[in-house]
């Protein structure tokens, strides 16, 4: 990261960007709360590597610190630089820094990204806490419309639509609207084969769609076709 954002404190959040500064180093940030910022795009939590410390200490040590001082500093500063010469090394052999971390720290990242993405939340839910289940199935499309109304259903908030989200989860936005079935709901297709029966020219509509994405209503709202 070659910029760093200086954090101040507002009337208004807990934390406010106030201005960038040339700073090419790491930067680490210490807090009680989540950061609190609306990420949209993924350009922040890729580049997060969040730790969470949730054990409390109820009877400190009070001379822990000068301890460490004075005889486990350098053990320790020599195990770290170890751990991470062990994952710039093994980031190079799997491809990629998020592929050689351990699975916790994913899982973490995931926590961060659903605090401050509402998409990210909506599709990181369990189904039995948003009414229906949301699933990967390839070739499978869902209309935006239709999640629109599903996401404001369980949330009660505004959609916005995020393509970096959708992709974490294995599906994809469609760069622009397109004609979809009103039959079958999927890709409308004539050449090459119907996509149904009942697919014709007048019986289509252009939708925006996620593909490989199928959504199993429960209790959810009512969408467009039901």
């Amino acid at each position: 990261m070659s910029v760093t954002q200086i954090f101040a404190p507002s009337a208004t959040y807990r934390l406010a960007i106030s201005t960038p500064i040339p700073a090419p180093a790491p930067v680490i940030m210490a807090s009680n709360h989540l950061p609190d910022y609306v990420n949209t795009g993924n350009n922040v939590p890729r580049r997060l590597v969040t730790l969470r410390f949730d054990t409390v200490v109820t009877n400190p040590q009070e001379d822990l610190l000068d301890q460490i001082a004075a005889t486990e500093l350098p053990n320790i500063v020599a195990r770290c630089l170890r751990a991470y010469h062990g994952l710039r090394t093994r980031a190079k052999e799997v491809g990629g820094f998020w592929k050689a971390v351990p699975p916790k720290l994913l899982e973490w990242r995931n926590v961060l990204a659903a605090s401050t993405n509402k998409l990210h939340e909506f599709l990181a839910m369990d189904d039995d806490e948003r009414g229906f289940s949301i699933t990967r199935v390839e070739g499978h499309v869902t209309w935006e419309l239709d999640l629109q109304k599903l996401f404001e259903g369980a949330l009660g908030g505004k959609y916005v639509a995020d393509a970096s989200v959708f992709t974490q989860f294995g599906f994809t936005r469609g760069a622009k609207a397109e004609y979809a079935c009103l039959g079958c709901k999927q890709a409308a297709k004539a050449r090459g084969g119907k996509c149904c029966e009942a697919y014709s020219h007048s019986n289509r509509r252009q939708k925006v769609l996620i593909y490989n994405m199928k959504v199993t209503r429960g209790r959810g709202p009512p969408t467009e076709d039901e």
